[in-house]
């Protein structure tokens, strides 16, 4: 991914409705498949540090990052995260059942092998322990942001549940989200065919009216969730791992 992507990520991820949005998820994640503060969690593909940051501000403060980029590295150890190193997250060099838990957010559809990185995520997480997953959703929702971020692929639920056979893994949930905004995305990128200026990702400033309807939308979405299970379409998926012994 191009070093600009990196700064547009560390400039937004602390208001921007998308990022609030996966946070909703990942804290659901936390506080369900993670309740001992002193779990030991791995954030693999750590990015800018959001996620080991809100970990953090939960009180979670034995999460290890690691990414393949020197670039993200930088951006982590320039907001304090010291427990970062560079990796590929397809060869990881802990030890089989390391962790409590392992984070994977947006990092799967960046990598060639991702059934090398999720063996590798079975393999160093301790019996019990679970897994959090998102991806960007749909195939047929690929366009210039996905060139630009040096995206391999989108994923339909098929294929994630295709994985979880791969290994001993147990699914305990799995849902597509960014539901309410599903409609506007399909139209948006399909106006874009027509747009021919430089590329860029779709990862841009949001109004706050606009960005703050946006978050309360990602609020019912995570409400429905709980409530019927699952949503059966948006522009992202998370799924749900436990390591069976």
């Amino acid at each position: 991914m191009h070093v600009s992507e990196y700064h547009k990520i560390a400039a937004f991820q602390a208001k921007h409705w998308w990022f609030f949005g996966r946070k909703l998820f990942l804290r659901q994640f936390l506080m369900q498949y993670v309740p001992g503060r002193n779990a030991e969690i791995l954030d693999v593909g750590c990015g800018t540090g959001e996620a080991m940051l809100f970990a953090a501000r939960l009180g979670y403060h034995r999460v290890l990052g690691l990414d393949n980029a020197e670039v993200a590295i930088s951006f982590c150890r320039q907001q304090g995260l010291l427990a970062v190193e560079r990796c590929d997250a397809a060869r990881l060099s802990y030890a089989a059942a390391s962790f409590d838990a392992v984070l994977c957010l947006d990092v799967l559809e960046h990598v060639r092998d991702d059934a090398a990185v999720l063996a590798e995520i079975w393999r160093v997480l301790r019996p019990g322990g679970c897994a959090f997953i998102t991806v960007p959703a749909f195939r047929f929702l690929w366009s210039r942001h996905d060139t630009v971020l040096q995206h391999f692929r989108r994923y339909e639920m098929a294929d994630l549940l295709r994985f979880a056979r791969a290994q001993p893994w147990r699914v305990r949930e799995h849902s597509y989200f960014f539901f309410f905004i599903f409609p506007l995305v399909v139209a948006y990128r399909w106006l874009k065919c027509f747009d021919h200026r430089p590329r860029t990702s779709d990862l841009d400033f949001v109004p706050e009216p606009f960005n703050a309807a946006l978050k309360a939308l990602s609020i019912i979405e995570m409400w429905l969730v709980r409530i019927f299970g699952r949503l059966p379409f948006g522009t992202s998926l998370y799924i749900v791992l436990e390591k069976l012994p």
